[in-house]
């Protein structure tokens, strides 16, 4: 509809955005680690404790809709599709939903196969008692982690490190002046909605 109408949509894929991330997919991109070959991703969140997107704790609520698939789970597997590029070619998934759960599938693993051979492995939680956030991605020469949002190593060496507040800032920020960019220069932003609705589907092979 937005398309017909010529008017920019653009998804809050905010993970593209957050300074980490960002730095992340940069060095990928530029050849830093090689070719990827394994990506595992672990986003364990102790729901007594969580942080709202504006870094207050806060108890889940109906904010986070119906799914944590379809919250969550969404922008790490857009991150990623989008940060090591190519073709899905195998998806295999599970969920499960915990007693007293006020979402559904609150508890998931998604593993991918794509067509250059790179595995990933993804596991979402807010049953869990522990809270870790981790992303590694292992290239054929370099291997990088984000680990809880805010902190990029390559090969054990810390490229970047923020405090949570400051990461969450920074990355929406960063997000709404490309939407802005967009509008004022009549181009297509990252993370438009076609983009986005296209790296989403090569994940529903």
């Amino acid at each position: 509809m937005a398309g017909r109408r010529g008017l920019c949509l653009m998804v809050a894929q905010t993970q593209r955005f957050a300074p980490a991330y960002a730095l992340c997919k940069r060095r990928i991109t530029q050849g830093r680690i090689g070719r990827p070959l394994l990506v595992t991703g672990r986003w364990m969140e102790d729901r007594r404790t969580r942080r709202n997107w504006q870094g207050k704790i806060t108890e889940m609520s109906r904010e986070l809709g119906d799914s944590l698939i379809y919250h969550h789970g969404s922008h790490t597997v857009d991150f990623v599709l989008w940060a090591i590029g190519g073709e899905v070619e195998k998806v295999h998934a599970a969920s499960i939903t915990a007693r007293r759960a006020i979402v559904h599938d609150s508890d998931f693993s998604v593993m991918l196969r794509m067509q250059s051979g790179c595995v990933v492995s993804l596991t979402h939680s807010f049953t869990s008692r522990i809270a870790d956030q981790s992303l590694i991605i292992v290239g054929e020469s370099g291997t990088l982690r984000v680990l809880n949002q805010t902190r990029l190593e390559q090969d054990g060496r810390v490229l970047v490190e923020g405090a949570f507040d400051a990461h969450l800032r920074d990355a929406i920020l960063a997000q709404d002046a490309e939407f802005a960019r967009a509008i004022l220069q009549g181009d297509q932003p990252t993370a438009s909605g076609t983009e986005v609705l296209r790296e989403i589907g090569r994940a529903h092979v």
